[in-house]
């Protein structure tokens, strides 16, 4: 069995009330973004390089997730 890989990109210093997630698509299964610190956000879960708005002054922090079946990473 291929196990998928999840790769979020790189971190990001943002001095705006928008920017864009970096994710690597997965190329087996299906990722889904979560945001694990942080509120408020408009974002498209279920896109790797979706936008994201409404940001403040703050740390967020956004975990991307690749699943495929009951293997994940």
């Amino acid at each position: 069995d291929e196990q998928p890989t999840a790769a979020a990109g790189a971190d990001q210093t943002v001095c705006s009330t928008t920017t864009q997630l970096a994710a690597t698509p997965a190329t087996i299964g299906t990722g889904v973004w979560t945001l694990t610190s942080g509120s408020g956000l408009t974002f498209n879960p279920n896109d790797p390089t979706t936008g994201v708005a409404n940001l403040q002054s703050g740390s967020y922090t956004f975990t991307w997730t690749v699943t495929n079946g009951s293997c994940s990473a």
